[in-house]
């Protein structure tokens, strides 16, 4: 015997309690509600009995105003639900930053820093590890999370372990790579400083007649590791983002024959990436490596000097309005924050709930705990099966 299903189209305020109850036919079930404040919000379906069924998503971005979800009927196992009475409880929270640490400061001893420019947290065994790109003193440092000082890696040359003006670096806990940008080229070294090799002249992109690939580099200014043993490199100078293997195979070329404008950092993000385009602007790049749009920032950009991203929603900074913005994966900002006793926050990265960030102003690096913090819930009667 087939169950027959009702949909019932809900309008509902969350911070408002009241709802309007329509019934509808038809196979998925759809609630549209209102909330008067953006923020993050969960979404789950429960039974009469208050047990889950099945989670719709979790910690989603949505601005202030009218969204909507939808439910298969299925739960957690991927069998349709019994007939009976269900709800969706949805939990709405907003982000608010727990100070850890800062360290760091003027200087050129262990632990210290002049105009750094790049940083990268990840785990080393059982503690929190942040590798600084620290540019003025033309070397890498790796320190704890609570800045304890590790290791210094580099010195101003051009030779094999030498730096110029190091810009950004990706730290997988085992292997260094850095942006050595005047030197033109990836300088790698292993977890105990050690020098092992550089990303100099590139190999392996199959291209058109039409187009000749471009196999070096000019200018790179920022790397972000992609899904496996792979590497994004934006280059300023030749206003290319590479896709490349770790040992230099072109695996793509973003912005060959047609150069994008690239300035610094970017994030991927739902399927595309953000990236710096002009000193305030950041560019919307699909994953066919065209860009579709710009960001539009609320309130507006006035500097844009880093950039982080969690699954569901982007961090960007402005040093020049001492502000972070938290912007979903449609590119619409859902909330600002102004770090405590920040004064520039430039470059960032994050790992799990840990960002880190760089305080121009003050040559330090700031660690903060991102929490979440239950502002709203509500259960809204979804469907009944008959």
């Amino acid at each position: 015997m087939k169950i027959k299903l009702s949909l019932i189209l809900i309008a509902a305020s969350v911070l408002g309690g009241c709802a309007e109850i329509k019934t509808v036919s038809g196979p998925r079930y759809h609630t549209q509600f209102a909330l008067r404040q953006s923020g993050l919000v969960t979404a789950k379906v429960v039974n009469g009995a208050g047990e889950e069924i099945q989670t719709l998503f979790q910690d989603r971005a949505f601005a202030a105003g009218q969204a909507s979800l939808s439910w298969d009927g299925k739960g957690l196992d991927g069998q349709s639900a019994p007939a009976g009475n269900y709800l969706v409880v949805l939990t709405e929270q907003q982000i608010s930053l727990k100070p850890v640490s800062h360290f760091g400061g003027l200087g050129s001893t262990p632990g210290r820093f002049l105009n750094p420019q790049g940083l990268c947290a990840y785990p080393q065994g059982s503690r929190l590890t942040v590798a600084v790109a620290d540019t003025g003193n033309q070397r890498v440092q790796i320190l704890t999370d609570m800045g304890g000082f590790l290791q210094a890696t580099g010195q101003l040359g051009t030779g094999d372990g030498n730096l110029n003006q190091p810009t950004a670096v990706c730290w997988d806990g085992q292997i260094l790579t850095v942006c050595d940008s005047q030197n033109r080229r990836l300088a790698r070294f292993d977890e105990r400083g050690i020098y092992l090799g550089e990303i100099l002249q590139m190999t392996g992109l199959q291209t058109s007649i039409s187009t000749k690939a471009i196999l070096d580099f000019q200018s790179p200014v920022f790397i972000q590791k992609g899904s496996g043993d792979d590497f994004w490199v934006a280059d300023s100078g030749y206003g290319v983002l590479f896709h490349m293997t770790s040992t230099g195979g072109v695996l793509e070329e973003w912005g060959n024959p047609f150069p994008l404008a690239l300035e610094g950092p970017f994030l991927q993000i739902n399927g595309n990436f953000w990236a710096q385009s002009d000193h305030n602007q950041i560019q919307v790049i699909n994953s066919s490596g065209n860009v579709t749009d710009k960001l539009k920032l609320d309130p507006p950009s006035q500097a844009v000097g880093g950039m982080a991203a969690t699954p569901n929603y982007g961090i960007i900074s402005d040093p020049n309005q001492d502000l972070l913005y938290f912007v979903d994966g449609d590119g619409k900002t859902f909330e600002t924050l102004t770090p405590p006793s920040v004064i520039q926050p430039t470059a960032l990265s994050l790992w799990e709930d840990h960002l880190f960030m760089i305080d121009a102003s003050d040559h330090e690096v700031f660690h903060f705990q991102l929490v979440s913090q239950v502002v709203d819930q509500m259960n809204l009667p979804l469907l009944t099966q008959p």
